[in-house]
């Protein structure tokens, strides 16, 4: 859960490697969180969309394999020999 960094907490370092920007938000998971610049978030949000659009794309899948299985009777799909 990302949050805004107020006052003194704004001071120091991006937690990304060679970034060196002023950070502006931090990133709490489990009790344990580092802060980061705008940009840097920025990336991370991108990441984190990108894994949520994989997570949802192999669901369906897995949801069109198990529909074809119940229409043909067949079990998995082998690849090219």
């Amino acid at each position: 859960m990302w949050f805004d960094l107020k006052g003194d907490a704004r001071l120091g370092r991006c937690a990304t490697e060679c970034c060196g920007q002023q950070p502006q938000f931090r990133l709490e998971a489990g009790g344990v969180g580092s802060n980061f610049c705008s940009a840097c978030r920025a990336k991370i949000e991108d990441v984190q969309a990108m894994q949520r659009m994989l997570a949802d794309m192999t669901a369906r899948k897995d949801g069109m394999l198990s529909y074809y299985e119940k229409v043909t009777g067949l079990s998995g799909i082998q690849g090219e020999q």
